[in-house]
């Protein structure tokens, strides 16, 4: 490795979890060098490049900062904005979370400089990570740019849109749009009054609807569920001792027992009961109608009965923590089989939204059902929808809302490749206990790590940038004391190398 590639970190994704990334870095001192690559500007990820202040935070200011929650960093930037009223507990617009993570980024960008660290953007797509015989690493980009680096923190978010097979044929139509962001986007394509459909029933599709339902179009929302997210009050720190409790519980379970699906729903049940008056039955709606299941729940959450919400921050850390991300296999069943349950709770909607959703569904402008669309043609002037029962509909537009891929990986004996979605065959790269990557066939870990929406094939849960901020500073902290012995850890790797 050359003398000028020391202790110099690459950071692939420039969104909020790579602006984390830098921060920690320029806080520990744990670099000379960095450089961020992604193609837009640091900050401007997928979920905060918005401007309309309709579209909210379903995370509260508590857990919504760069820098580790102790440091109540956003709030007190808050504050400093004169924004007196916010409380830990509320829930802001993206803009301003977007807008804060581009102040905090610009910040600590001049104290780089005061400290003599170099910094550096490419803005461009990294395409692959190469090991070289030296134990550095390689980052090539979709220009055939290339960067040389001794350390890589992959911190890229979610990749392209989910679209659905039926909608393919259709999106370079002008009345179709894939992706509800940004939302300037999605509200320039619509005509006055239009019928809109949107595919999908969570918060994307909440998001689309709040704006389109403003705008005074008449919408309908449709999944297979057809069921909306949760609603709650907010998304906090759970009590310490409620942290304390999930992460002995979580590290007691065997995750290798033919039960464990039962000890999991044991773990979520004990933990609310901790926090919780009175039985889950009591915080939890049943009703079958939609608009009877949210006005249920906004009465709960009026009511402060929805116990289960002091519990989410404490419960996916423990069991974040208990699962190893070596046990990827695992880390995937589990995924699959909560699914649901992680869609509903833990991405529950703010209250804010549930109310304004009840008054546009009881106006009549929203209709949120079950449904499954299995055919969508163009006649010539609307959107002919064929559902699975087979009646037919018709729409002026159509949005697709239905999430977005995950990134993947796809790992060689000395390269990783990045991929927009998950291809037929994939290899991941094996993650070690601290989220660094063994090559195939390699017993040293490299000096590559995952953080943030990047570790979702090593962590259960990664959907929340508190959960990232927290791995993404143990992992810097980490890099320091790599960095103590460099001659060694130089060694290890061009020794696996060869």
């Amino acid at each position: 490795m050359k003398k000028n590639d020391l202790h110099h970190v690459a950071i692939i994704g420039a969104g909020a979890m790579g602006v984390a990334a830098f921060i920690a870095l320029i806080r520990h001192q744990a670099a000379k060098r960095i450089t961020l690559i992604d193609p837009k500007l640091p900050g401007q990820g997928i979920i905060y490049d918005c401007t309309d202040p309709e579209l909210l935070c379903n995370t509260s200011v508590d857990l919504m900062a760069v820098l580790p929650v102790e440091f109540d960093d956003l709030l007190h930037y808050l504050y400093d904005q004169n924004q007196r009223h916010v409380m830990p507990s509320s829930f802001i617009p993206r803009c301003q979370a977007g807008t804060y993570v581009q102040d905090r980024f610009n910040y600590y960008l001049e104290l780089a400089e005061g400290y003599g660290i170099e910094v550096k953007q490419v803005r461009d797509h990294a395409l692959q990570i190469v090991r070289d015989n030296d134990g550095s690493y390689r980052i090539e980009t979709n220009t055939e740019k290339i960067v040389q680096v001794s350390d890589v923190l992959v911190c890229n978010g979610y990749s392209r849109p989910r679209i659905p097979e039926t909608l393919e044929p259709h999106i370079a139509e002008p009345s179709i749009c894939i992706s509800p962001y940004p939302e300037r986007n999605l509200i320039q394509k619509m005509s006055p009054h239009h019928r809109i459909l949107i595919l999908g029933s969570k918060l994307s599709a909440v998001d689309a609807s709040l704006v389109l339902c403003r705008d005074n179009h008449k919408v309908t929302m449709v999944s297979p569920s057809g069921e909306l997210p949760a609603v709650r009050n907010h998304l906090i720190r759970s009590p310490k001792h409620l942290v304390e409790f999930a992460k002995s519980a979580a590290l007691a379970i065997d995750y290798q027992s033919d039960t464990i699906e039962q000890k999991l729903i044991e773990l979520v049940l004990n933990t609310i009961a901790e926090v919780a008056p009175g039985p889950l039955s009591e915080q939890i709606a049943t009703e079958k109608d939609t608009i009877a299941l949210l006005r249920k729940e906004i009465e709960l959450a009026k009511m402060n009965k929805i116990h289960w919400e002091h519990t989410v921050f404490a419960l996916v850390g423990a069991v974040n923590q208990a699962i190893n991300p070596q046990d990827w296999q695992f880390v995937k069943k589990v995924k699959e089989r909560y699914q649901g349950l992680l869609s509903r709770y833990v991405t529950a909607m703010p209250v804010e939204n549930a109310h304004k959703l009840l008054r546009y569904m009881e106006e009549g402008c929203l209709k949120v059902c079950a449904g499954e669309v299995v055919g969508i043609e163009r006649n010539e002037s609307h959107w002919l929808v064929r559902w699975r029962s087979g009646e037919v509909d018709s729409f002026d537009a159509i949005v697709s809302a239905i999430g977005y891929y995950y990134p993947s990986y796809h790992a060689t004996a000395n390269t990783i490749t990045l991929h927009d979605e998950p291809p037929r065959s994939l290899n991941s790269p094996e993650l070690t206990e601290d989220f660094r990557v063994k090559f195939p066939g390699s017993n040293e870990p490299e000096r590559i790590w995952y953080t943030g929406i990047a570790a979702n094939f090593g962590m259960p849960v990664v959907n929340g940038l508190f959960i990232g901020v927290d791995l993404v500073n143990k992992i810097v902290q980490k890099i320091v004391k790599l960095q103590e012995q460099p001659e060694n850890t130089a060694s290890e790797r061009q020794k696996s190398a060869t």
